[in-house]
């Protein structure tokens, strides 16, 4: 095994190229289904940048 740490990058972007716009809410571009894995993903991790 490496030394080096896990690293994980999970991003969404739309069509058009955008990964958020000018609004204050969340911009939500997946499903809930989507949404709920990516908790999972979270709550498995040590740290999120």
């Amino acid at each position: 095994m490496t030394d080096r740490p896990y690293v994980l990058l999970s991003c969404a972007m739309s069509v058009d190229g955008y990964i958020d716009d000018a609004s204050p809410e969340r911009l939500r571009l997946s499903s809930p289904a989507d949404f709920d894995r990516v908790d999972g993903v979270r709550a498995s991790c040590d740290a999120i940048l």
